[in-house]
């Protein structure tokens, strides 16, 4: 069993807007989300934006990270392209917007990262959130495989962690 999942495999906590049917998604877009499942559940595709795939990963504990967020909980969306390898995925997005919690009144002018928020909002009837970019590349990480969906999880928390 897998956090956020109760022994009948149901998600435990807040759910995801529709998912996207997984038979029409790209055969090697469906194994990164198989891997991404065997790392951190849930993974359900839920939209599809700009030639990316919205994909609901659940209610993160924000309160792990030093200095920790504000508020301790949110969902947290990631959006990969779908023709996924050799791709440099980076919109998340927190729903609610979280802040860390030594900092105050943050705001974001970049339009195109309002972009992916918004369409979460507009399309799939989310609350507001904020949206990051955290640029695999900048890590040094490029999928090469559909298996490396699973360092999804990693670029978030080196993302949060260094603020």
């Amino acid at each position: 069993m897998s956090e956020g999942e109760t022994s009948t495999g149901e998600i435990d906590g807040p759910s995801p807007p529709d998912r996207l049917a997984e038979e029409n998604l790209k055969p090697s877009f469906q194994k990164a989300l198989s891997a991404l499942r065997e790392r951190h559940t849930p993974a359900i595709p839920v939209g599809r934006h700009d030639g990316e795939i919205a994909v609901w990963l659940g209610e993160f504990d924000f309160s792990k990270y030093s200095p920790p967020y504000k508020p301790e909980r949110a969902e947290v969306y990631t959006f990969l392209p779908e023709n996924f390898v050799n791709s440099d995925p980076h919109w998340v997005v927190t729903v609610p917007p979280v802040e860390r919690s030594d900092r105050t009144g943050w705001q974001d002018n970049n339009p195109d990262r309002r972009d992916p928020d918004r369409h979460l909002q507009n399309e799939l009837g989310t609350d507001s959130g904020i949206t990051f970019s955290l640029r695999w590349s900048k890590l040094n990480f490029k999928p090469d495989k559909p298996e490396h969906a699973v360092r999804a999880i990693e670029v978030i928390n080196a993302g949060f962690e260094t603020g």
